[in-house]
């Protein structure tokens, strides 16, 4: 069982090449966000949450060279008393559109994790449809790594880093790997 699973993962990390293109497009939007003093904005749910997490540890601090100008990033879950407040007093649902009205601006970029994508008839993710739908109102761009058949986020998103898998397990894997990816390719 565990070398199928090592035997899949790896074959999905491999197919990841036909991503680089975009790989380069994302990373274009950042420094050109980063030129013109804008935030990445970073959401997630449960293991794509920690993987938004990891991507703003790399962006704000280095990832490889000790100096490298940081990153205006901020993982939009990381506010602990401003998430229970909200999905306490209203509902979990408009959290992550509460965080974009409440940190986001024209010109800023929305990075989005999900292995789903996000589903309407099931309300999977409705959270970072919500905060996706809004940003681009506001005027933000929005980015989104998913997985699976890439869900509702792959129609409102303007970049979107599709690993197409139904294993949640390997889509995280394979969104860190594009995460570390676009962290090779900012400081080169």
């Amino acid at each position: 069982m565990l070398k199928k699973f090592f035997k899949d993962s790896a074959e999905v990390l491999h197919g990841l090449v036909e991503l680089e293109d975009i790989c380069r497009r994302v990373v274009d939007e950042i420094k050109n966000a980063q030129k013109k003093g804008n935030t990445i904005l970073v959401a997630g749910n449960g293991g794509s949450c920690a993987d938004g997490l990891h991507f703003v540890g790399e962006l704000t601090c280095t990832y490889d060279k000790e100096n490298r100008e940081p990153y205006r990033a901020i993982c939009l879950n990381s506010n602990q008393a401003a998430l229970t407040a909200w999905s306490n007093d209203f509902d979990f649902d408009t959290y992550y559109k509460r965080q974009v009205q409440a940190l986001g601006k024209e010109g800023d970029i929305l990075i989005i994790f999900s292995t789903s994508g996000g589903c309407l008839e099931t309300n999977r993710s409705i959270n970072l449809l919500h905060a996706a739908n809004y940003a681009k109102k506001a005027g933000l761009k929005v980015i989104s790594f998913l997985g699976k058949d890439g869900g509702e986020l792959s129609k409102v998103s303007d970049l979107v880093l599709h690993v197409r898998c139904k294993g949640t397990a390997q889509v995280q894997q394979a969104h860190i790997t594009l995460v570390h990816g676009i962290c090779e390719l900012l400081e080169s």
